[in-house]
């Protein structure tokens, strides 16, 4: 079964290359230009990642961040940041509190995968061990 991504970019580009590159390693990939409509589509397609950005303003991106996390059929749902500059996270820590991994432009689709598949698999093995 195709793993399926949602990613939230108001970026033209940006939401096209990262729409190429998941359709083309076929993943399921619902597309959002909307942060209100982030949400309620996680909770719909109840995705594997979730993809956002790291320029939204960032109260809203760590609400937003804390709201997925809070939400009983999204928690374990691995989050990543893409960032268009560099040293984001390391200028707020915060950034990376509740997300798994984060991507800077410009990026390949290969580290894009790389990434996803790494957060998969960081997924699994944090809910195995548990047992």
């Amino acid at each position: 079964m195709p793993r399926k991504i949602l990613v939230f970019d108001d970026d033209e580009k940006t939401f096209e290359r990262i729409g190429n590159a998941l359709y083309a390693s076929g993943y399921v990939t619902t597309m959002v230009d909307d942060r209100r409509d982030t949400l309620s589509l996680a909770k719909e397609t109840r995705p594997d990642v979730i993809i956002l950005p790291l320029e939204l303003f960032q109260q809203s991106l760590m609400d937003m961040v804390a709201t997925l996390k809070n939400c009983l059929e999204l928690s374990r749902v691995p989050v990543l940041l893409i960032s268009s500059g560099r040293g984001h996270t390391q200028s707020n820590p915060r950034a990376m509190s509740g997300v798994q991994g984060y991507l800077e432009k410009p990026f390949s689709p290969m580290d894009l995968i790389m990434c996803i598949e790494n957060a998969l698999e960081e997924n699994i093995k944090k809910r195995f061990k548990k047992f």
